[in-house]
């Protein structure tokens, strides 16, 4: 079943309704240098392309402009901004018949396709070889992905009655996909959905996690049975010590994760 206009409102709540770049790494603008850059050269292709008089579809013209703005609002679109920029930068009708006259060179083309070979073997042989040590081995994912996951934990939890669990917002989706019985507080999805108290979902769970004023009453008020965190966090240096004066025990610790439980 699908979402139908719900979809492009969920679009429109991440690029303008909330302040995704005040809350999310990958939603804050490039440093200024590339800011600049960005700035620049997508003008610089823009006036280039509107004033070439062998250019004849406009449109492609404001692509620059587009994905440029995308990029100055957040550096998870600039690999799209680059992509479309050198595009369209080698589409320029001077460019093209300089690039088409060395193609035509037997010796040009021989050499460039045995460079790309060379790359390609190059690059595979190392990102393959990583990348088949990670994915074929369960503890391998788990100990050596970019990000560490509870796979520990994880199976400690199967063992217990499913419940609510403030979990640590990046390990949301996997929780998710591991643990479906169990309702997490945060996942990747949340920091843009509206809340009655007019506030990011994202910014209650770093508000809790940081253990500011009204973290526990926010525990209680989603009735949660279970936290699931990194060891070193505000909230596990403050409940580290003595768990049993917040009401809470701790029941699990490796290096990745640990494990509270609330007891009544």
């Amino acid at each position: 079943m699908g979402f139908g206009l719900s979809i492009y409102q969920e679009a429109w709540q991440h690029f303008a309704q909330v302040n995704l770049n005040q809350l999310i790494a990958e939603w804050v603008p490039p440093v200024p240098f590339l800011w600049w850059l960005i700035l620049l050269s997508g003008l610089v292709l823009f006036l280039i392309l509107l004033f070439t008089a062998e250019f004849s579809n406009l449109i492609l013209a404001f692509l620059p402009l587009l994905f440029g703005f995308l990029a100055l609002k957040a550096r998870r679109h600039l690999p799209f901004y680059f992509l479309v920029w050198f595009y369209l930068f080698f589409y320029l009708p001077n460019l093209k018949k300089i690039l088409n006259s060395w193609l035509k060179n037997e010796s040009f083309r021989n050499d460039l396709a045995l460079l790309t070979i060379v790359f390609l073997l190059v690059f595979g042989f190392f990102r393959l070889s990583k990348t088949l040590a990670t994915n074929l081995s369960w503890q391998n994912y788990c100990q050596n992905s970019r990000l560490s996951y509870p796979c520990g934990a994880i199976q400690f939890l199967r063992r217990q009655p499913p419940a609510n669990i403030f979990n640590r917002y990046e390990w949301g989706g996997f929780l998710i996909w591991q643990l479906p019985e169990y309702k997490v507080f945060v996942d990747g999805r949340m920091p843009a959905w509206n809340h009655p108290s007019g506030r990011s979902p994202y910014t209650i769970y770093l508000e809790t996690l940081q253990t500011q004023p009204g973290w526990q009453e926010t525990l209680k008020e989603y009735k949660i049975d279970w936290i699931l965190i990194s060891p070193g966090t505000f909230m596990d240096l403050l409940l580290k010590p003595n768990p049993e004066k917040f009401d809470w025990q701790e029941v699990y610790r490796d290096k990745a994760a640990v494990i509270f439980k609330k007891f009544y």
